[in-house]
């Protein structure tokens, strides 16, 4: 059986490093997820311009963001955020 890899996708640097800050919101256990599903939607595209990256990048992510928790037990001038990859 034979396995084609999947072309690479070509994005400019710029695009890469929005890439790159959309995963980096997400915990360290969800990047390779959120990075595969949205190499996967932009697979099809010809070209892949900077509106599609982003309707993409927001599409893509929202099953993995989760927003960070702000915790109310400690004075109210000390509020401590803790993300997902903290808890």
């Amino acid at each position: 059986m034979s396995t084609t890899m999947p072309r690479p996708l070509a994005v400019s640097d710029q695009q890469l490093s929005q890439i790159m800050a959309a995963a980096a919101v997400l915990a360290p256990a969800d990047r390779s997820q959120f990075l595969q599903a949205l190499a996967d939607a932009l697979r099809h595209e010809a070209v892949i311009g900077d509106g599609t990256l982003d309707r993409a990048i927001r599409y893509v992510i929202r099953p993995y963001f989760r927003p960070p928790v702000v915790r109310h037990d400690t004075p109210e001038h000390h509020h401590r955020v803790v993300g997902p990859e903290l808890e």
